[in-house]
């Protein structure tokens, strides 16, 4: 078997990026397969059955969020934070490459409360047709807010993960990298929930009930 990132995926997310649990998306990849879209070696992305999808948070619960970046999925959220070294006061959201109407109003929360706190707002989307339809879309999105965002594309690649892994330059290296990463990150709070927070909106959280993209 390869291996698998897990990452918690929320709604209802108030200023601070905290939100109630509503179900996870998996990354399935083997050290052997070559880079996916998502970035990972042979990767299969799957959403767990039957429950709501939300999005993917990543920030430090203990700072004073400043600023917001939104990207297509975790991976590249984790890989635009570690090559633009931010100062650990940014939230990165992630839309799992879901836009639909559920997924379209926790973006327009977020992007309202951003908003109201004055936090700067990036998109940071892929640089390929379907990232440029959600960077559209989101753009009118925040445009209805009255949020000015910025736009940060990848130069060399797809997307961030592989941009990462052209500045690297190294394959092996950047698996590593991403595992490490996932393993300090999302692993660890999606763990931290599960014990707090054992059912999903009435659910048992059975993380062997995923579904296909």
């Amino acid at each position: 078997m390869g291996d698998k990132a897990v990452f918690a995926l929320y709604r209802d997310l108030d200023k601070n990026g905290k939100g109630v649990m509503c179900s996870t998306i998996s990354y399935q990849f083997d050290a052997k397969g070559s880079v996916s879209d998502d970035g990972l070696h042979n990767t299969s992305k799957y959403f767990q059955k039957g429950l709501p999808r939300g999005l993917s948070v990543l920030v430090d619960p203990n700072i004073s969020v400043k600023a917001i970046v939104v990207t297509e999925s975790p991976i590249d959220a984790l890989s635009h934070k570690q090559i633009h070294k931010d100062d650990g006061r940014t939230m990165y959201i992630s839309t799992c490459g879901s836009l639909s109407e559920g997924i379209k109003k926790e973006l327009g929360t977020v992007l309202a409360h951003a908003k109201e706190r004055g936090r700067s707002v990036t998109l940071a989307f892929d640089s390929d047709l379907a990232g440029r339809q959600i960077h559209k879309t989101v753009s009118e999105l925040s445009h209805v807010n009255q949020v000015i965002c910025k736009d940060s594309t990848p130069s060399r690649s797809k997307d961030w993960s592989q941009e990462l892994l052209s500045i690297l330059g190294n394959q092996e290296m950047l698996k590593t990298l991403q595992k490490e990463l996932v393993s300090s990150e999302q692993e660890h709070e999606l763990r931290k929930q599960k014990s707090k927070e054992p059912t999903v909106m009435g659910l048992e959280l059975s993380l062997d009930r995923w579904e296909d993209r």
